[in-house]
C-alpha cells in the first residue's frame, strides 16, 4: 500500500475562473515505512495560473480561501493547516517575478501552466509543468522542478 491521493473538487461562482485544483496526497506512517529510499510526498497542491491571474494571485486567493475555510470550521483540521502553511511559505519565499516570466511566456502561447507545490521528505518543493496542445492531444513536454 502506497500513498493515497484525495482529490477535492470545489465549485466556484460562475463569474470566477476555475483555476485552482486542490489535490492532497497523504502518507500514513505505515505507508512511509514502505516508501523508504523514495521521495515521500505528504501534501501536494496544484495551482493553475491564467493569462489574467498570475501564479502569485492564484496562490494568494487559495491561501485566503483556505484560511477562511479553516476559521469557519472552528475545529482542528491538520490537512488544512498543512495546506495553509505550505501556501504561506510559498508566498513568503518565492521570487514571483521569475515565476511570472517563466509561466507567462507559455500562457501567451495558449499553453496551460500548472504549479505543483509539495512537501517532499519534509522539505518544500515546487514544480512548473507546461502542457502544449497539438491537434486536440495534450503533450506534457516541459517540466521544471525547484527545491
Amino acid at each position: 500500500m502506497g500513498c493515497r491521493e484525495i482529490s477535492i473538487t470545489k465549485e466556484y461562482p460562475s463569474n470566477l475562473t476555475n483555476n485552482i485544483v486542490y489535490v492532497v496526497s497523504k502518507c500514513t506512517s505505515q505507508d512511509k515505512g514502505q516508501n523508504r529510499g523514495r521521495d515521500t510526498v505528504t501534501i501536494r497542491i496544484e495551482l493553475i495560473p491564467t493569462v489574467s491571474h498570475c501564479i502569485e494571485t492564484v496562490a494568494k486567493r487559495e491561501y485566503w480561501r483556505s484560511v477562511d475555510e479553516y476559521l469557519k470550521k472552528r475545529k482542528e483540521d491538520k490537512e488544512l493547516e498543512e495546506k495553509i502553511e505550505l501556501l504561506r511559505s510559498f508566498l513568503e519565499t518565492e521570487d514571483f517575478g521569475i515565476l511570472r516570466r517563466q509561466s507567462e511566456k507559455h500562457l501567451m502561447n495558449g499553453e496551460q501552466v500548472k504549479f505543483t507545490l509539495s512537501i517532499r521528505n519534509g522539505k518544500q518543493a515546487h514544480e512548473m509543468t507546461v502542457e502544449k496542445t497539438y491537434k486536440g492531444k495534450n503533450e506534457c513536454n516541459i517540466k521544471q522542478s525547484c527545491n
